[in-house]
């Protein structure tokens, strides 16, 4: 589809081989896939709003040269500004360089705003409350893809921050990594129907699954990497066993779908869970392999990717982690090869039989 005589020759297509007639705008569809096509890519907004913080750094300093951050009044007030002037410059345009711009800004005007909350001897909870509210404010209004990623993302680090590093985070920490195990899957698996309700949750739907699929690897990370298997050896497995259950759900969707016999599911549920059981204590095996199960289930190469990674990491990170031999942890990696082998080998076989039916 390279032009518009394409759209219409498709529109056609549908047009014969649906019963009712089909009433459809050329003219809005050809602008919506002319301007889809004349986005920027991710990669180049990226950069672009790197570029945009390095000079924004730079102006932080001025405003440092010049006493700000010595006036709380300043602190509130630039960063007020920085936010709402983001907000509204996004809104208005969706121009690449106005972007990088925009979205500089707004992370500039939470520093600051932060700053000037702390000075005021704001307590932690309430400075990441308000942030939090701010960006599911921004979330709601503004449209561009980085902006609402952002956004996602900053919600999440405040969450993390208290939850995962203040006051008694034990408890705290693994369920909300439980919890955004169990949102996630349901935003994957509720795809269609979230775009098809018009929602806010659908104009922003793909940024926001984005967000999401990085805060649950990052939360999965700072399990990891704040102590939390040697300071809460007893309640580790709180977030695998939900993460666990979001991974039978799966694979009870995917068996279905191969139409296997009852059979052969129960037995794939238990081999799931023999898997699993080991790795109790550390939630990112688990996590990653319910990564990669949802870009595959809905055909999402970066997730299926993502988890690939993450699923590496953390399976590594445990077996170094383990107070076993190097013998036993390679007679341990030996086996599992051997079962994730003739696990493989069993699906492909029932695939194929599937295809060729």
């Amino acid at each position: 589809m390279n032009n518009r005589e394409a759209i219409q020759s498709l529109l056609q297509q549908v047009r014969h081989t649906e019963e009712s007639p089909l009433i459809a705008d050329e003219e809005a569809i050809a602008a919506e896939y002319e301007k889809s096509h004349n986005d920027q890519s991710l990669g180049i907004k990226i950069l672009s709003i790197f570029g945009g913080l390095l000079a924004s750094v730079l102006f932080l300093g001025a405003l440092g040269i010049t006493g700000l951050y010595d006036s709380t009044e300043g602190l509130l007030l630039f960063g007020t500004l920085f936010i709402g002037g983001a907000i509204l410059a996004s809104r208005l345009t969706d121009h690449i360089i106005v972007d990088t711009a925009s979205v500089s800004a707004y992370l500039l005007g939470l520093v600051l705003l932060g700053a000037g909350l702390g000075s005021v001897k704001f307590t932690e909870f309430t400075i990441c409350t308000i942030i939090s509210l701010i960006a599911i404010g921004a979330l709601c209004i503004v449209r561009d893809y980085i902006f609402s990623f952002i956004s996602v993302l900053i919600v999440h680090g405040c969450i993390s921050w208290l939850t995962m590093f203040k006051g008694a985070p034990g408890i705290a920490g693994m369920l909300y990594i439980a919890l955004l195990s169990v949102i996630l899957l349901l935003v994957y698996l509720k795809e269609a129907k979230l775009i098809a309700d018009r929602t806010i949750l659908s104009l922003v739907y793909r940024p926001v699954r984005a967000g999401l699929l990085v805060a649950f690897l990052s939360g999965l990370a700072m399990l990891n990497t704040t102590k939390y298997s040697y300071l809460f050896p007893r309640i580790s497995w709180l977030a695998s066993v939900v993460i666990t259950g979001c991974i039978i759900w799966l694979i009870a969707l995917l068996t279905k779908n191969l139409q296997l016999k009852p059979f052969y599911r129960i037995g794939i549920y238990i081999l799931c869970l023999i898997i699993l059981a080991p790795t109790a204590l550390a939630p990112g095996i688990a996590g990653g392999l319910l990564v990669i199960l949802l870009g595959f289930l809905v055909n999402d190469k970066a997730a299926f990717v993502l988890g690939i990674v993450a699923f590496i990491y953390f399976v590594s990170r445990y077996y170094y982690d383990l107070n076993f031999t190097l013998l036993t942890k390679s007679i341990l990696l030996f086996s599992s090869g051997i079962v994730f082998l003739l696990l493989y080998l069993f699906t492909h076989k029932k695939l194929t039989a599937h295809e060729e039916v």
